[in-house]
């Protein structure tokens, strides 16, 4: 059986979990939450650091984390600047870049050592790092999207918005191909499993999508065994189960395509979970981010 850890503070207001990054070799987990504000905690669920930036509303939160170095990491959310650098060995927040615009659809996946493409709904956008220097260039600008991912697989770039999803290629990701879903179905997120298998979750199931020609496999819904068909994460683990975080917990699809479910009552910091909030770490352990905080396991147990 998982052991089903949880992380929050006592005020639930500010448990709300948009991002997480595990650095668990340097002993700590990084959530980006509601107002805007970061917490910091140890693999021990003891929370070390806070931070708190402008402007402290609702609407904003942290939206994704990306690692530079030891113990660096680079912040994006919807403040004065688009990027924070923060120093966990000085414990410091220094704004660094003004671009792009952030907003709640704003995820990002690094590529090689020195570069990653953040997604937002309006744009894609390349971040060099090197040497202390971060440099964010425009690559496309685009449609209203609300997920994306790069398939270095194809160099293809996966897309998901309202009624459709896209796959974009050539230079800069100009050449488009559209592909429509059924009573304008929304898609929430996207992955790519270790076996060449794309999936997006959506609002109506998940889908298992052709890497090659992008058409739909399979959806898999309630009739075969979903929880819930409104889908918000999507991940593997190192034995290619796919797990996933919906409106009632958390779920998986075995190999053997058999479906696994596990509810707040389990140990889960609630039933809703929040869009494209997931995240592996280097030992294979799970995280998931939800409207009341946020969850680690391991799959294997």
């Amino acid at each position: 059986k998982n052991i089903i850890k949880y992380y929050g503070e006592s005020n639930v207001f500010s448990n709300f979990t948009r991002c997480i990054y595990p650095d668990k070799k340097n002993n700590l987990i990084i959530a980006g939450e509601l107002y805007n504000r970061v917490a910091v905690y140890d693999t021990n669920q003891q929370l070390v650091k806070q931070f708190d930036l402008p402007p402290k509303t609702a609407a904003n939160q942290v939206s994704c984390i990306l690692k530079l170095g030891f113990k660096k990491y680079l912040l994006f959310l919807p403040s004065n600047y688009s990027a924070y650098l923060l120093d966990a060995n000085r414990w410091t927040l220094t704004p660094v870049s003004k671009k792009p615009a952030v907003d709640y659809y704003t995820t990002i996946q690094q590529i090689t050592d020195s570069t990653a493409y953040l997604f937002t709904s309006s744009s894609i956008d390349k971040v060099s790092f090197d040497k202390g220097k971060i440099q964010i260039d425009s690559i496309r600008k685009q449609q209203f999207w609300l997920c994306g991912m790069f398939d270095a697989n194809t160099s293809k770039f996966w897309a998901g918005g309202t009624g459709k999803y896209f796959i974009l290629s050539g230079n800069n990701f100009q050449q488009q191909q559209v592909f429509y879903l059924k009573e304008n179905i929304i898609a929430k997120c996207l992955h790519r499993d270790n076996l060449g298998n794309m999936w997006m979750g959506t609002e109506r199931g998940l889908y298992k999508l052709d890497e090659q020609t992008g058409k739909s496999l399979k959806i898999y819904s309630k009739q075969d065994g979903l929880a819930d068909e409104n889908i918000y994460s999507v991940i593997s683990d190192d034995d290619h189960n796919i797990w996933f975080s919906t409106n009632r917990g958390i779920s998986c699809l075995t190999t053997d395509e058999k479906i696994l479910n596990i509810y707040a009552s389990d140990g889960l910091q609630g039933s809703e979970y929040n869009g494209n909030s997931c995240a592996k770490a280097e030992d294979g352990e799970l995280f998931f981010g939800g409207i009341s905080g946020w969850n680690r396991f391991s799959p294997k147990r």
